[in-house]
This record gives structure tokens, C-alpha cells and sequence, in this order.
């Protein structure tokens, strides 16, 4: 039974590395938002996903595709806090669900698509990702390992996290915490944007 359970399972090394021209977990992730067809659950721990990833994850919630994200309540990096809750009005008015999770920092990175695909590595939705770290990620089709992989994340999700409600945001935040949020997302994407601009120099000078 094992021998079979392996038999049906496909398991893919993908990896990010400007260096090589490589993009292959980048792609992954969304080809897999592409043709999620039922349910989308992602962990990250520096969740700050650009405007394509956005578009892309607007049009699952479109064909009807739930899509809930996990990440930390707190945070080694308070910039990166400020930063994705900037995007809480976005991921809101979209129906994305957001779940905090509060017993400590999250560092984990994974992806579970329609309860058939995991991908689960370094990745993180963000651009420094996508474009300028070198990532690693395992990617893992067998319907039984991503349901199990489902129902463990759906459980923390509702044992050891905050769900964030369009409501309970809009009455908690202030227009000073606002303009924070509004300045660290900036400058965020700014560092961004530095970081991929001089791994690529990096590049053409060696």
C-alpha cells in the first residue's frame, strides 16, 4: 500500500535563483492561483504579494475559489507588520480570509492548492522573493499528504489564530496607524525594489 501511496505521488525540486535565471517557484505558485479551482491556503512569513500576484489571487476569489492566508501576529521585523497590513483593506474588500497567528513568530512558507498540490519551502509571496533571494521549494502532488497538510493548517487556523474581520479592522484602525501602515508598505517596496536592482548588478559585474 506505501509502494502505491509513493507510485501516485509527483514531487518536483523548484527553484529561485537570479544568478541562474531560474523562476520556477515563482511560477509555480502562480500558475497554481491560476487553476486553483476550490480552495487556496497560504503561509508566509513576509506575505506582501505584488500587483500581479494580487490580480491573480483577485480572479480565484472571482471563480469562487476560498483563499485564506496565515501569518504572524507579531513579528521580528515590525516594518514587514505595518507593511502587509497595508494591504488588509485589499485582502478585505476581496474576501481573502486572514488569520494571525498568535503563539509566536511564523516563519514557515507553503502553499496547499484544491487539497492535490503542496508546495512548501523558502518561498515567500513578495518580490525580494521572487526576483532576488535563491529559493528552494519542494512541490508535492498527492491528494491524501495535501489534504493532511489542509486539515493541520485548517486546524491551527482556527485553534491558535485571529481571524481578521472587515469589521473589526475598520474599528480598530486608526488614520494614524493608517498613514504608518501607508509609509512602511512605501518603503518596504522601495527596499525591495533596491535589492533586486542590486542583485542584478551584482550579476552583470561578475
Amino acid at each position: 500500500e506505501a509502494a502505491g501511496v509513493a507510485a501516485q505521488t509527483l514531487v518536483r525540486v523548484s527553484q529561485n535563483d537570479f544568478l541562474r535565471r531560474k523562476n520556477e517557484v515563482a511560477i509555480t505558485y502562480r500558475q497554481t492561483i491560476r487553476q486553483s479551482m476550490s480552495s487556496i491556503i497560504i503561509v508566509g512569513g513576509y506575505f506582501l504579494p505584488g500587483g500581479q500576484v494580487r490580480r491573480l489571487l483577485k480572479n480565484a476569489i472571482q471563480r469562487g475559489v476560498r483563499i485564506s492566508i496565515l501569518v504572524s501576529a507579531k513579528s521580528d521585523v515590525k516594518l514587514a507588520i505595518y507593511a502587509r497590513q497595508y494591504l488588509y483593506d485589499w485582502l478585505l474588500r476581496n474576501h481573502i480570509c486572514i488569520y494571525e497567528y498568535l503563539p509566536s513568530n511564523v516563519h514557515g512558507k507553503v502553499l496547499v492548492s484544491d487539497s492535490k498540490f503542496v508546495s512548501i519551502g523558502s518561498y515567500d509571496l513578495n518580490n525580494l522573493s521572487t526576483y532576488s533571494n535563491i529559493e528552494l521549494n519542494l512541490d508535492i502532488h498527492n491528494e491524501e499528504f495535501a489534504s493532511l497538510c489542509r486539515n493541520s493548517l485548517e486546524s491551527i487556523m482556527h485553534k491558535d489564530c485571529r481571524l481578521i474581520t472587515k469589521a473589526d479592522y475598520e474599528q480598530h484602525i486608526t488614520l494614524f496607524q493608517r498613514l504608518i501602515n501607508w509609509f512602511s508598505y512605501r518603503f518596504v517596496k522601495t527596499f525591495f525594489v533596491l535589492s533586486v536592482w542590486l542583485a542584478n548588478k551584482r550579476e552583470k559585474d561578475y
